[in-house]
C-alpha cells in the first residue's frame, strides 16, 4: 500500500496543484463569494486527524477505523453531543447503511464469477494481447479495462473488484509492477467516476447545490488533470517489452 501511494502521489500531485492554479485564476476574475463563519470544536475534530495520520502511516484498516470509531465516540460523550445510546445507534444505523454495499458487492462477485465461467475475462485478456505489446500498452489496457467497468458500473469501488484479477494477469504478463497496476486501476477508476453525470458524487454536489448534475461537467478541473497527468506518466514512463 505504501508502494501504491508513492505511485498515486506522483500523478495526482501535479494534477491537484495544476487544479488549484487553475481555480485561483478563476477565482482572481470573478466576483469575490460570501465568506460565512462556522463554529467548531477542537476537540470533536481531533479523531478525524487521528484517523488521518495512522491511515497515513501505513497502520492497519481494521485498527484506525476501530480507534476512530471509540475515540469519535468517548470524544462526543466527554463534549456533551452524544451520549451511549445515540452514540450505540449511530453505529448501528452506520452497519444498516452497509447493506446496500454488501449486496453489490455479492452481485458483482456473481457477475465476475459467471464472466469467467463463460470466457469472458479470456476474451478481454485476448483483446489486450492482441492489441497491445509492451508494458506501456500493458498499462493502457488496465486503464481501458477499469474505465469501462466504472462507466458501466458507476462505481468505481465495484470497478476495480472486477477488473482487479484481469488487471493481475495484464501486469505479469506484461510486467507492469504491482503497486504501478493498482495506481492504474485507481486512478483511472477515480477519473471516470468524477466525470459521469450518472455517478454517485456528482448527484450528490447536484442534489446539494441544486443543480442538474450535467451543469457541473464542465467545471470538473481536477479528474481532466489527472486524466492528463496518468497518461504522461504512461507514455513516458521506460518501456518494456512484453
Amino acid at each position: 500500500m505504501k508502494e501504491k501511494f508513492k505511485a498515486n502521489f506522483k500523478i495526482a500531485l501535479p494534477a491537484a496543484i495544476a487544479t488549484l492554479l487553475l481555480l485561483i485564476i478563476l477565482c482572481m476574475q470573478g466576483n469575490g463569494a460570501k465568506l460565512e463563519y462556522f463554529d467548531f470544536n477542537f476537540w470533536q475534530a481531533l479523531p478525524y486527524f487521528i484517523v488521518l495520520i495512522a491511515a497515513l502511516m501505513g497502520i492497519n484498516v481494521f485498527i484506525v477505523l476501530g480507534c476512530g470509531a471509540i475515540l469519535s465516540m468517548i470524544t462526543g460523550i466527554a463534549t456533551g453531543t452524544l451520549n451511549l445510546s445515540i452514540a450505540l445507534s449511530a453505529m448501528g444505523k452506520g452497519t444498516s447503511d452497509m447493506f446496500e454495499t454488501m449486496i453489490v458487492t455479492i452481485l458483482v462477485a456473481s457477475i465476475g464469477a459467471l464472466m469467467k465461467e463463460f470466457g469472458g475475462f479470456e476474451y478481454i485478456l485476448h483483446l489486450i494481447r492482441n492489441n497491445f505489446k509492451s508494458s506501456k500498452g500493458g498499462e493502457l489496457g488496465i486503464g481501458l479495462l477499469v474505465s469501462i467497468m466504472d462507466i458501466a458500473t458507476a462505481n468505481n469501488t465495484v470497478a476495480i473488484v472486477m477488473a482487479g484479477p484481469l488487471a493481475k494477469d495484464v501486469s505479469q504478463e506484461f510486467g507492469v509492477p504491482p503497486a504501478r497496476t493498482a495506481s492504474i486501476l485507481d486512478i483511472f477508476s477515480c477519473v471516470w467516476q468524477g466525470i459521469i453525470p450518472y455517478g454517485a458524487q456528482l448527484l450528490i454536489a447536484a442534489g446539494l447545490a441544486g443543480i442538474g448534475s450535467i451543469t457541473i461537467v464542465p467545471f470538473l478541473f481536477y479528474p481532466g488533470f489527472l486524466l492528463i497527468a496518468v497518461l504522461i506518466s504512461i507514455i513516458f514512463r521506460k518501456n518494456v517489452k512484453k
